[in-house]
């Protein structure tokens, strides 16, 4: 009997082992998991922003396509985490349902536009009005339409799902450069990993997916060598809306500020966005209110997104008041020509060139290092003709 029972009680022992050894793994997991989840937090500016800067997330779907609520519960969301406005782009050629949604809700203004399928990819018009009964289904086509409408186009992730056909891209406004929707299309290993901080801080999840995107980058100053091309943080939001508005945002720089009036309101921030005066944080990091990027010339301002004709001097200069460490990268025609620690710095432009800057975040955060917390759109430093 014993000779029987012996194989019996060596398998038991093995698979005791076995169960035991995984439960010592996943619960050693969950606490690595738990301490980094505990130990996140968003650092905050110290300081309040001048009243001119709004704040707000572009690119989301709502139920008049493939979203997962309505209007309503997605301005609710807003105003939960903080959001002065934002841009519904419901699939369409376009969608006037979301369209119609216009409008202030909750102290949010909320504007729209219509993301299209077009022959190169997906292609976001914004600010057209009024709208046509249908976009063509040709890109360029598409394109000359929005502008003549008094709109502009935005390239929605040129490298994820429907990837983008470059072409010609004289007349195109604006591309994604991080999508907060490909993050959870992408990279199903990371995915899995932190599957289980969702339900206890959307962001932190967010976060840890988020990689970085050279690919982006590079063909942002590609493009901007020849054509002016804003760049955009966009969250591409479906579902997960507060964790979402929380986790990407745009800053736009307004002139004076924002009109309680819905009209004068879009006006200001669809113009402002037009001018390419907005930059793109990952706000979940660090609270990224308050960052100036500005050139000089002639003790004249250049806000982001102007081409002036470069005659020297001319400067540029980063503002960036934070309590927290960060490093500084200026750009020039995709290179970085200066980096610092230092929060504010005056840099002389050694010439014509596209200029813009990075900042990274060197404080302790979920947020991967190579991963810039900012971008702003360039400035365009034209050459003079002779």
């Amino acid at each position: 009997m014993s000779e029987n029972h012996a194989p019996r009680r060596s398998r038991f022992r093995k698979r005791t082992f076995v169960l035991a050894a995984a439960g010592a793994v996943f619960l050693g997991y969950a606490a690595w998991l738990l301490i980094q989840i505990l130990s996140y937090r968003v650092y905050p500016t110290g300081f309040a922003a001048p009243f001119q800067e709004i704040e707000g997330a572009y690119h989301i779907h709502s139920l008049h396509s493939d979203g997962r609520a309505d209007v309503d519960t997605i301005a609710a969301a807003g105003a939960a985490t903080g959001l002065d406005f934002l841009v519904l782009t419901d699939h369409g050629s376009p969608n006037h349902a979301s369209l119609a949604e216009q409008g202030w809700r909750d102290g949010v203004l909320v504007l729209a536009g219509t993301e299209i399928s077009t022959s190169r990819g997906h292609l976001v018009g914004l600010g057209f009005d009024p709208a046509p009964e249908r976009f063509a289904q040709n890109a360029e086509e598409s394109l000359r339409e929005i502008n003549r409408r008094g709109g502009m186009g935005i390239i929605s992730h040129p490298y994820h799902k429907a990837r983008w056909s470059w072409g010609p891209m004289e007349g195109y406004a604006g591309m994604d450069i991080l999508n907060g929707n490909s993050l959870l299309k992408s990279g199903w290993a990371r995915i899995l990993l932190y599957l289980p901080a969702l339900p206890i801080d959307g962001r932190f999840f967010l976060l840890k997916l988020t990689r970085p995107f050279p690919r982006e980058l590079d063909k942002w100053d590609e493009l901007n060598a020849r054509h002016r091309i804003y760049g955009f943080y966009t969250v591409d939001a479906h579902l997960f809306y507060r964790a979402m508005f929380s986790f990407l945002r745009l800053h736009v720089i307004l002139d004076r500020p924002l009109s309680r009036d819905f009209q004068e309101a879009r006006r200001q921030v669809l113009e402002a966005i037009q001018a390419g005066k907005f930059y793109s944080a990952v706000d979940a990091a660090a609270q990224a209110r308050g960052f100036r990027f500005w050139g000089e010339k002639e003790g004249r301002r250049i806000p982001m997104g102007r081409e002036p004709l470069y005659e020297p001097p001319c400067s540029l200069r980063v503002k960036a008041r934070f309590d927290f460490d960060v490093e500084t990268r200026l750009i020039r025609d995709g290179r970085v020509i200066h980096s610092t620690r230092q929060k504010e710095f005056l840099f002389e432009a050694p010439g014509p060139g596209v200029y813009r800057s990075e900042v990274y975040l060197r404080s302790r955060t979920p947020l991967d290092r190579r991963v810039p917390w900012i971008i702003s759109n360039p400035i365009f430093f034209r050459k003079v003709s002779p």
